[in-house]
């Protein structure tokens, strides 16, 4: 089995000491402003400079240098504010290893950089999601951040791409494209209307379904018709690399540059980063969501799908996906009993609990919640706090009885 990702953080942001690893599905729950999308942005910042470096794209020097790490690495998430003079973070991926602390970046290959040519595609999703689908380009708005600027890039790319329709998963809808006009439109059994006009709930789960499906399909698509780069080939890319790198220009100029140049390159594994999936979403329709991101997760091996969730019904719904993984297990060949576990829980969505990882934040720490025979524990932030409406109107309850005694 593989050395899984590893992010420590110690003093950045609200996290005092974190210790997580990344599985196959990585959840994390706990109050706002805990610390979830901080682990969650600086994995996807991780994640991605080891695909860089990986490729050539750019160089361990160039990373380290002018606290190029801090000033505008972390810019990309707004992280900058989050640093403490003591701070420290600490990533062991596959390929490198990234150690910062006293100001400063170290970046080690590990014995794996010079073995395998698997790279991610990483998609982060931000919570802000809902309103950008009713926009027609990264322009239009001033002073997005950037990750949620390539967010609506990725957007605008896979909309175009479904222009004969796109069923989401949730309140049988499908989205159509009317990529002359640039108009986007939902559509029903009884009505057509324009996405700018429907249901935040409706938004936010398009948003993230559409790329997620796009994305997907890329990464599917790339890894099937994979030509690996020859050595030549290589060495070319390289020297267009350091010539980029040279240039006096902005790091925004570098970075659509070497964009550019990433393109030749394929993809194997598709790692998705969800904040809130279940944003603005009844909970039947959080479960259509989750099972739906699960199974995009389950199409590759290698995918891996991260999340940071409010939601008591997120968990309960892992429960049952890694609950109908345990009851395979034992069905043997009895069709009948298959049909029934396909109907809790999608095939394409079952998961195997020892690949599952949740976390649960308070007090500037991270706990990994234990799985109780295979399963996540019910004893969670989530649930208590569910379980807490039932203890007030107890309370309620016990007023109510002294109002009528007299008491």
């Amino acid at each position: 089995m593989k050395n899984l990702p590893r992010l420590k953080i110690h003093n950045f942001g609200a996290l005092s000491n974190v210790d997580t690893e990344f599985n196959k599905y990585t959840l994390f729950i706990g109050p706002q402003g805990s610390g979830k999308s901080t682990i969650a942005k600086l994995y996807s910042l991780f994640t991605w400079l080891e695909k860089r470096l990986k490729r050539g794209m750019l160089t361990i020097k160039y990373v380290e240098q002018y606290q190029r790490f801090r000033s505008s690495l972390c810019a990309y998430s707004r992280l900058t504010d989050y640093f403490h003079d003591d701070s420290r973070i600490e990533f062991f991926g596959r390929f490198y290893t990234f150690i910062y602390k006293d100001n400063t970046l170290k970046i080690t290959p590990t014995e794996e950089t010079d073995s395998g040519s698997a790279m991610s595609k990483v998609l982060y999703v931000p919570a802000e999601r809902n309103f950008l689908t009713t926009i027609g380009s990264p322009a239009n708005i001033k002073s997005l951040p950037e990750s949620v600027s390539t967010f609506l890039g990725e957007f605008e790319m896979a909309r175009a791409a479904y222009t004969q329709g796109y069923e989401i998963p949730v309140g049988d809808a499908v989205f159509e494209y009317d990529k002359l006009n640039g108009i986007s439109w939902l559509r029903g059994k009884d009505y057509r209307i324009r996405l700018s006009a429907a249901s935040s709930g409706y938004q936010s789960a398009l948003s993230l379904c559409l790329v997620s499906r796009f994305i997907s399909d890329k990464v599917e698509n790339s890894k099937r018709d994979a030509n690996e780069l020859s050595m030549a080939e290589r060495e070319v890319i390289s020297r267009q690399v350091a010539a980029i790198l040279d240039m006096d220009l902005s790091d925004e100029v570098k970075a659509a540059a070497l964009g550019q140049l990433s393109n030749r390159f394929s993809y194997s594994e598709f790692i998705n980063i969800v904040e809130e999936p279940e944003q603005n979403l009844y909970p039947s329709s959080q479960k259509d969501i989750l099972y739906y991101l699960i199974s995009i997760a389950n199409r590759l091996d290698d995918n891996k799908l991260v999340c940071t969730t409010h939601s008591p019904f997120m968990i309960n719904y892992l429960t049952l996906a890694a609950k109908a993984w345990q009851l395979r297990q034992k069905v043997c060949n009895k069709p009948h009993l298959l049909e029934r576990i396909y109907a809790v829980v999608p095939e394409s969505s079952i998961i195997n609990p020892d690949s599952l990882r949740i976390y649960q934040l308070t007090d500037g720490q991270a706990r990994l919640l234990p799985l109780n025979y295979g399963l996540p524990s019910d004893a969670n932030l989530l649930n208590l706090e569910a379980g807490l409406t039932n203890e007030l109107f107890g309370e309620m309850l016990e007023i109510e009885e002294d109002i009528e005694y007299g008491c």
